[in-house]
C-alpha cells in the first residue's frame, strides 16, 4: 500500500486561538527561563567555585556574539516563508529554507575557525593560569561547535515561526 503525504493545510481556521498560544508559550518560555536562571545561577556558582564559575562566563561571553553572524537571515527567512506560505508555494519554501541552511551550515564552520582559533590562544588573551587556559580552551571549543551546530539547525525554528507557530517553538524550548 503506498501512501501519499498528507496535503499543507493553508487556511487559519482558529486565528485566535493561535495568537493566544503563541503570546501564551513566548510568557512561559520567558517565565521559565527566568525561574532556572534563579535556580542555576547559585548552584553553579556553588558547584563551581568562583574561580571556575568565572572562566565559564568569560568563555560563554566571547561566544555570545557569534548569534550575531546570521545578519538578519533568520528573521528574513521568517518573512519570506510567511509570504510564500500566504501565496502557497511549498517549492519556494523549499527553496529559501536549503539556500539559508547552506548559507548558515558555512557561517557556522566559519565561526567554529574563528572559536577555535580564540581557543588556542585563550590563556594569552586572558593572561590566564595554564591550567584555567587549558579549560577555558575546552568549553570555548564545546561553546563554539554548540553554535555552529545550531545555526544551520535554526532553519526549522524559523519555517515553524513563518508558519506562525511560534508557541511550538517555545514548547521545544
Amino acid at each position: 500500500m503506498i501512501r501519499t503525504a498528507r496535503p499543507v493545510v493553508w487556511e487559519e481556521h482558529e486565528q485566535a486561538r493561535v495568537v493566544a498560544m503563541n503570546v501564551a508559550g513566548r510568557y512561559v518560555t520567558l517565565g521559565l527561563e527566568l525561574v532556572l536562571g534563579l535556580i542555576m545561577l547559585p548552584f553553579n556558582a556553588h558547584h563551581l567555585g568562583a574561580s571556575e564559575y568565572g572562566l565559564w562566563m568569560l568563555a560563554a561571553s566571547v561566544v555570545a556574539y557569534f548569534p550575531i553572524l546570521d545578519l538578519g537571515l533568520g528573521s528574513a527567512m521568517e518573512r519570506a516563508v510567511a509570504h510564500h506560505r500566504a501565496r502557497r508555494d511549498p517549492q519556494a519554501i523549499n527553496e529559501v529554507a536549503s539556500t539559508l541552511v547552506f548559507v548558515f551550515a558555512t557561517t557556522g564552520l566559519i565561526a567554529l575557525l574563528v572559536v577555535t582559533g580564540i581557543a588556542w590562544n585563550f590563556g594569552r588573551f586572558f593572561d590566564l593560569a595554564p591550567e584555567s587556559a587549558r579549560t577555558g580552551r575546552i568549553l570555548m571549543i564545546m561553546i563554539g561547535m554548540q553554535v555552529a551546530i545550531g545555526l544551520p539547525f535554526a532553519i526549522f525554528g524559523g519555517i515553524v515561526n513563518g508558519f506562525q507557530r511560534t508557541y511550538l517553538n517555545a514548547a521545544v524550548g
